[in-house]
Order: C-alpha cells, then structure tokens, then sequence
C-alpha cells in the first residue's frame, strides 16, 4: 500500500459515547462517495490502516457519520478520533469527484475577494475545531480559518486559490 495513491479527505472529529458511531469531517463535499465504498483507510500510528464500513450516513456533503467493523463500540472507536482519513485515487476518480488533496493546494497564489492577491499559501495548520491556512505575505505570516464560508474555489490549472474573508481580517495582519 502506497500512500501516494490515496488522498487525505478528511479527520476523524467525534465518536458517539452510546453506539461508537465516528463522524468524519471531510474537506470538500465528497461525502456521497461513502455510499459507494466498502473500505476507508485512517493514519493510525503513520501508516494506513483499511476499516470496513458496515454502515454510513452522509447528513451533508462534508460530514459522515459510520460505523466500522469490529470498533463498534465506544471503547474501540474513541482513540480513532483526529486520525486523518484516506480514500484510494482510484475510488475517487471512479466517482467522478474531485481528488485533490487540501496540501496540494500548498504554493498557490492566495486570492482574496475583497483585498486581491494577498500572497502565497505555505501551509495548513490542523486545528480541532478548524484547519488554519498560513499566507506568506511578503515576509508576514496571515493565517486564515479554512472554513465553509471563507472558501470560495480552487484552480488547479492557475494554481490560485479564491477566498472571502470578513471584512479587516486581513488588514489586521498587514496593519492598514
């Protein structure tokens, strides 16, 4: 198994204190593939490890609620919890889904709908409760909450990234 034919789609946010159910959260709105497969690969320990899905749920197109075989209970299933999630290429690519990686998006021109170009993505920052772009502006570190509702699009042949940020956020960092 080589990790380079898989792609991060997600973590591992909670696990249900009653039925050991995991919820995942995704990156992007994928989450009707989960009908379509059998496997889900977590990075437990810096390795894949395959999980059989017994049963899934998609409430949206960024979250999942499964159970996995064999860890259907509370005490099993909770140390699965901020464990990335993986899918093969190929199932995504079966699916007609996009299967780019949020790293991926590492080097693109980070472009803001209110203050236009803003800089050069240099990383993403794994929060619990959100993930962080880090922005390299000119020499100034701008992190911005990777969110829903900041997020616009991604254009892989541009390699820019869109965003709408509230109001000021970004001339807090640059000082205007």
């Amino acid at each position: 198994m080589n990790k380079k034919d898989f792609v991060r789609v997600g973590k591992v946010t909670k696990c249900n204190r009653k039925t050991g159910e995991l919820s995942l959260g995704l990156d992007t709105g994928i989450g009707e593939v989960f009908d379509e497969i059998r496997f889900v690969f977590f990075e437990v320990e810096g390795g894949l490890v395959p999980f059989v899905i017994r049963s899934s749920d998609t409430p949206d197109t960024k979250t999942v609620r499964m159970l996995a075989e064999d860890y259907d209970t509370p005490e099993k299933a909770q140390p699965l919890v901020g464990c990335p999630v993986y899918l093969p290429k190929a199932d995504l690519e079966q699916s007609g889904k996009e299967s780019y990686h949020i790293d991926d998006l590492i080097g693109y021109e980070v472009v803001d709908a209110n203050a236009g170009a803003i800089g050069t993505l240099t990383g993403i920052l794994e929060g619990p409760q959100q993930d962080l772009l880090q922005v390299d502006a000119e020499g100034k570190e701008i992190l911005i909450p990777f969110v829903e509702e900041i997020f616009e699009k991604a254009d892989p042949e541009r390699k820019q990234l869109f965003i709408r940020t509230p109001e000021g956020l970004i001339d807090l960092y640059l000082g205007k």
